[in-house]
């Protein structure tokens, strides 16, 4: 083990607060900006989610990073509803386990001849935070393995693929951005004009591809909007990967709106999984964790106390509209 490789382990590991610890995250001057229950959550969680996605280089225009930050306060968010269950139902790691894991990696420092401190200065963090990021990740890690069994695992490819369920197509797509991403006008002003476009592809006054490129706000209008393969359960915002699934090849869907602004896509190739294709088995895992992930999250919301304090990009817990900050406004 190297630092580096582990600052990428621990980049990636959500950070939650355990139970009733009184040990608050927030460094001097760090604002709260949201509540689930009696915890607090600070820009600085949010901040450090956000840092991930721009690390492993996805570019992001600055229309697109209030989304981006409130997409992040999501994901923590959900972290500590998952979190508060598991420790509803008693499925948390013991402090016995949590010391040896504890112990375990400051083990794997001192073979690399390192030492706490300037390995959590390195990766932004203080001995609190890490611990809590291993407590989650042990206790996450736990209840995942219990609920996709490989048996379990077994079933959900077979049920997919009977299903005629294609693991990923080929795709196009025109995205229009509403000047205002807060501007429920404006986005349903862009709703129509892809309404309109829709109609002229399929009236053959233009094709696909040359509305992509005449039309799109995209950085694929270039290629004719052409996104490459994607998978259900990849990097695409759900509202999109669905919207994508659903269509057969060759056909362009409705108006999709995601936070990036409105989009048209077009199936450019289904291919179908040969029975005898080999199976990535860490791919399906990988899907079936983030897919237990997102069920859990969507139900607690539906009962979880919320609540935001207007500090940071948040999106309304009914409408799913993005709100700015008053500065921002």
């Amino acid at each position: 083990m190297n630092l580096g490789r582990c600052r990428c382990i621990w980049l990636v590991v959500p950070l939650v607060v355990n139970g009733a610890a009184s040990v608050s995250l927030a460094a001097e001057g760090d604002k709260i900006v949201a509540r689930v229950g009696t915890e607090s959550i600070f820009q600085r969680e949010v901040d450090r989610e956000v840092s991930r996605v721009l690390a492993a280089g996805k570019p992001v225009s600055e229309q697109q990073r209030p989304h981006l930050q409130a997409r992040a306060l999501d994901l923590v968010i959900a972290r500590y509803l998952i979190l508060g269950y598991l420790r509803k139902i008693d499925a948390v790691a013991s402090s016995g386990e949590i010391d040896k894991a504890w112990k375990d990696w400051s083990e794997k420092l001192e073979e690399n001849h390192l030492s706490w401190e300037p390995y959590l200065e390195q990766i932004g963090m203080t001995r609190e935070e890490f611990r809590r990021q291993l407590v989650w990740r042990l206790n996450w890690t736990r209840y995942v393995e219990r609920q996709i069994t490989d048996e379990k695992l077994g079933d959900i490819i077979r049920a997919q693929r009977e299903e005629g369920q294609t693991e990923r197509i080929r795709v196009s797509h025109i995205l229009l951005r509403p000047r205002d991403t807060g501007d429920a006008e404006e986005q349903q002003r862009q709703i129509a004009r892809a309404q309109d476009i829709r109609q002229q592809i399929e009236r053959g006054q233009l094709s696909f591809e040359q509305a992509a490129r005449k039309y799109s706000a995209g950085p694929s209008h270039k290629q004719g909007g052409d996104l490459g393969y994607i998978t259900r359960d990849g990097e695409m915002e759900k509202s999109f990967a669905e919207a994508a699934f659903a269509l057969e090849e060759g056909e362009i869907s409705p108006p999709v709106v995601s936070s990036f602004g409105v989009h048209l896509i077009r199936c450019t190739e289904k291919p179908l999984t040969p029975p005898e294709e080999k199976v990535d088995y860490q791919a399906w895992r990988r899907r079936a964790q983030r897919h237990l992930f997102l069920t859990m999250a969507t139900q607690l919301r539906k009962s979880a106390e919320v609540e935001f304090t207007g500090q940071a990009p948040y999106y309304h817990p009914t409408t799913r509209r993005l709100i700015l900050p008053k500065a921002e406004r």
